[in-house]
C-alpha cells in the first residue's frame, strides 16, 4: 500500500508538471497537447489505485481543465486562419458577431482618437529607431506608427507624434538635423530591452545602456542594434507634418540580415520568417508574436470570370 501511495503521489505530480508544461502549448504543435493529455490520463488512472488527498485531486482536476482550455484555444487559432471548410467564392464569410456596428465621428470621439486608433489598427510592426544627436549621443526609441511604403526604391514611413504641450521627441530632432537613422526590427528575445528604452528620458541619455549593443553602419553614422535580426540604414526622403504627428519618409540604403535567416535560394534574396520571431504592437501596453502562418496562393488574373453574380 505504501508503494502504491508513493506511485500515486508521483503520478499526480507528473500530471501537474505535464499541465504546467502545456501552459505554453498555444504556441506549440497540437501533438504536444495530446501528449500532455495522455500523461494526465495515465496519472489519473494510477492515482485511482489508492486514496489520494483531496487537495491533490483538485490540483489534477484544475490541470485537466486548463489543458482542455488550451486545446480549445488551439482549435480557435487554426479556424481563425481561414474560412470554414468548403468555402467558395460567393459564400458569405462567417462573421462571429451578431450585433451592429457603432459609428463614431473621428472629430467627436471622447478623449480623442489615440486609444481607439491604436487598439483597432492591429497588428502593427515596430520600428526601433536609432539616431545620433549633435553631441554624438545615441538615441533609441520604438515607434509603432510604422510601415513599408514601396520597394523601388525601398521606402518606409514612421509617424512621430508630438509630446504633450507640443514638444518634439529626441528622435525627430535628431533625424531632422542629421537626415539619417536606422530601423531595427524587434524580435521576441529583445522585447524587454527595447521596451526599457521607451521611458521619455532626457536627450543626453543613451538608451543603448539598457543592455543593447551598438553595431557600426555602412552608409549612415547612426548605429544599428546588434541584437536585431534585421536592420535598415535609412536616409530621410521627406518629413511632413500632419496635425500633431510628423511623418518621416525614409529610403533604405543598406540592409542588414542575420545570416541564418537570409534565404538566397531564389533569384532575389528574402528573409525567412521561421526563427525571425518579430514582435507586433497591439493596443495599450500589449504586444503579440507572429503566431500561426498559412500560405494562400493568389487567384489567377481571370479568376473573376468564374465568380457568381451574387458576389457583386
Amino acid at each position: 500500500t505504501r508503494a502504491r501511495c508513493c506511485a500515486a503521489r508521483h503520478s499526480t505530480a507528473a500530471a501537474w508538471t505535464a499541465a504546467r508544461t502545456a501552459r505554453t502549448a498555444s504556441a506549440r504543435p497540437a501533438a504536444r497537447v495530446r501528449a500532455a493529455a495522455s500523461e494526465i490520463r495515465m496519472a489519473s488512472s494510477d492515482a485511482g489505485l489508492v486514496q489520494v488527498p483531496a487537495a491533490e485531486l483538485e490540483r489534477l482536476k484544475a490541470a485537466e481543465e486548463e489543458l482542455r482550455a488550451l486545446r480549445a484555444s488551439l482549435a480557435d487559432r487554426e479556424r481563425g486562419l481561414g474560412q470554414a471548410e468548403g468555402w467558395k467564392v460567393g459564400d458569405k464569410p462567417a462573421k462571429p458577431f451578431t450585433g451592429k456596428h457603432v459609428s463614431l465621428d473621428a472629430a467627436k470621439v471622447p478623449g480623442g482618437c489615440y486609444q481607439l486608433a491604436i487598439s483597432s489598427v492591429l497588428p502593427r510592426p515596430i520600428a526601433f529607431v536609432a539616431s545620433l544627436g549633435e553631441d554624438g549621443v545615441a538615441n533609441l526609441s520604438p515607434f509603432s506608427y510604422f510601415g513599408l511604403l514601396g520597394h523601388s526604391p525601398p521606402c518606409v514611413a514612421i509617424g512621430v507624434a508630438d509630446l504633450p504641450g507640443g514638444a518634439q521627441k529626441d528622435t525627430i530632432v535628431n533625424v531632422t538635423k542629421s537626415g539619417e537613422f536606422t530601423i531595427n526590427i524587434i524580435s521576441e528575445w529583445m522585447l524587454d530591452a527595447a521596451n526599457a528604452t521607451a521611458g521619455g528620458f532626457p536627450a543626453n541619455v543613451d538608451e543603448f545602456r539598457t543592455g543593447l549593443t551598438k553595431a557600426a553602419s555602412v552608409q549612415v553614422k547612426a548605429p544599428r542594434v546588434e541584437e536585431s535580426a534585421c536592420s535598415f540604414e535609412c536616409k530621410v526622403h521627406e518629413i511632413k507634418r500632419i496635425g500633431t504627428t510628423q511623418v518621416v519618409i525614409g529610403e533604405i540604403v543598406q540592409f542588414h540580415v542575420q545570416e541564418e535567416l537570409l534565404d538566397t535560394s531564389r533569384e532575389s534574396p528574402s528573409v525567412r520568417f521561421e526563427g525571425y520571431r518579430p514582435v507586433a504592437r497591439l493596443g495599450g501596453v500589449d504586444y503579440a508574436s507572429l503566431g500561426s502562418v498559412r500560405s494562400i496562393p493568389r487567384p489567377a488574373p481571370d479568376a473573376h470570370k468564374d465568380w457568381p453574380n451574387s458576389a457583386i
